[in-house]
C-alpha cells in the first residue's frame, strides 16, 4: 500500500540520538524495519531521505509480522522546504492604518 507522501524508490532512514536504520518499508500509516534492528528506541525519531530530514514523529511498535518489525506514526510532522518566518510574507500583511481611528457616537 503506497502514498504519495513518500517516494517509494528513495532510502529512508529512521534516526534518534546518534543511531540511525534503513526503513524496510514506508506507507502512510508507518514504516517497516528489519526485525533485529533495533532492540530499544525510543518514540520520538527523526525521518531521513539520505541526509535530507523529511520529518519527525512518534513511533508506536505494531508488532513483527512477516520478517519485518512493524511501527504505527503516532504523529507525523513533516520539515518544510523553508525556514519559519517570524513576520508577514510580502502581500500578506494588513494594509497599514492612516491617521488616527475614530469611533462614530
Amino acid at each position: 500500500m503506497g502514498c504519495e507522501l513518500f517516494d517509494a524508490a528513495a532510502a529512508y532512514r529512521l534516526a534518534w540520538g546518534t543511531r540511525s536504520v534503513p526503513v524496510r518499508r514506508i506507507w502512510r500509516g508507518g514504516l517497516a524495519l528489519d526485525p533485529g534492528a533495533v532492540r530499544h528506541m525510543p518514540g520520538r525519531v527523526r525521518l531521513l531521505r539520505g541526509a535530507e530530514h523529511v520529518a519527525t514523529g512518534l513511533l508506536v511498535s505494531d508488532g513483527i509480522e512477516g520478517g519485518e518489525h512493524r511501527f504505527r506514526f503516532k504523529t507525523l510532522a513533516f520539515a518544510d522546504a523553508a525556514p519559519a518566518r517570524d513576520y508577514a510574507a510580502d502581500g500578506a500583511a494588513p494594509p497599514p492604518r492612516r491617521g488616527p481611528q475614530r469611533i462614530g457616537l
